[in-house]
């Protein structure tokens, strides 16, 4: 491990350096008037002009960046969960796609990167792109989805948090004016979503049901203090398993019976689709009691609706339709 001095003079030459320079970038491009500093999962990110090879890993930080209209500042993107926004696949389609899932560091340092953001911390291993003290050494800096920096977090998920993230992207691109836009027209929406939740006399009981690979029999589900308990909570649900540490648990069916959902938000994914779901509870002879099962008060989402992103907002808002159809 190098000390303290090292590690200084390592950060302040990320907060010098404007980047790799490729054929399509020179030195004469802007920099920040002075150089951002953001604090981002324990680290220190300092950077004097805005990232001119960016890739973007997951699903909604390709969807921030795109939203943003930083296409031109990505040199790639990776593994993708569900189809990109309609609105966004024009910029999308100038990006190029350089994994399918994962990229390898090999794959990365070929490109010459200068900046990598993930949707999470597990994306920065040895076996993936790198670590993320390993890239900065090699003057890649890094960004990870913040509310998403601990799978054991023990206090609930905040949407300033939330909107914490595209404020910083814009932060470091220099397109904080665009930023400023994306978030107060999602923190508008949201308190639209608050005025209507306000006036309902009882909150649903729901129940988030997702996989951990491909078998429905030991359901995943939403703990206390992650987005999809968020998401519940702002749309005027009460997430049944919200008594559980953590962002994501899976817990066992006769829980879930006991605690008799209202509505089931189930994750429609690749590995495990909504259709699937809802046959394996319509089989389940021990599930036909539970109330959402037996009214078919099912809401289907693509996993990157559940996530920290620009889609945050417009999930909000289509819970709360769901969850309390009766309100105006």
């Amino acid at each position: 491990m190098r000390d303290g001095r090292m590690m200084n003079f390592i950060v302040l030459l990320a907060a010098l350096s404007c980047g790799f320079l490729g054929p399509a970038h020179t030195a004469a491009e802007p920099t920040h008037p002075e150089p951002v500093v953001i604090d981002n999962c324990g680290m220190t990110l300092q950077v004097k002009c805005p990232p001119r090879k960016a890739l973007a890993i997951n699903q909604n930080p390709t969807e921030i960046m795109l939203a943003l209209g930083l296409e031109d500042h990505m040199d790639g993107t990776a593994y993708l969960d569900d189809e990109i926004l309609p609105e966004l696949r024009e910029r999308y389609e100038k990006v190029p796609v350089i994994a399918e899932k994962y990229p390898s560091k090999e794959v990365v340092l070929g490109r010459h990167t200068d900046f990598i953001y993930a949707g999470f911390p597990g994306a920065f291993t040895e076996r993936t792109v790198g670590e993320r003290q390993e890239l900065l050494e090699m003057g890649i800096l890094t960004y990870v989805t913040p509310s998403l920096c601990s799978a054991r977090r023990e206090t609930p998920m905040s949407v300033d948090e939330v909107l914490e993230e595209i404020t910083d992207i814009g932060r470091l691109f220099g397109v904080e004016e665009k930023a400023r836009e994306l978030t107060g027209a999602m923190r508008a929406k949201l308190v639209r979503v608050q005025e209507r939740v306000g006036r309902v006399a009882a909150r649903k009981r729901v129940f988030f049901f997702d996989t951990w690979g491909t078998t429905e029999e030991t359901p995943f589900t939403a703990g206390c203090c992650g987005p999809v308990g968020l998401l519940i909570e702002l749309a005027g649900g009460r997430n049944i398993f919200s008594d559980i540490v953590g962002r994501m648990a899976q817990v066992n069916w006769e829980v879930v019976v006991e605690r008799d959902p209202e509505v089931i938000v189930l994750n429609d994914t690749w590995w495990s689709p909504a259709e699937r779901k809802k046959e394996w509870l319509w089989a389940n002879p021990a599930l036909s009691r539970v109330a959402a099962v037996r009214e078919g008060r099912f809401v289907v989402v693509p996993a990157s609706a559940t996530m920290p992103g620009v889609r945050f907002s417009a999930t909000v808002e289509r819970f709360a339709e769901a969850f309390h159809p009766e309100k105006p």
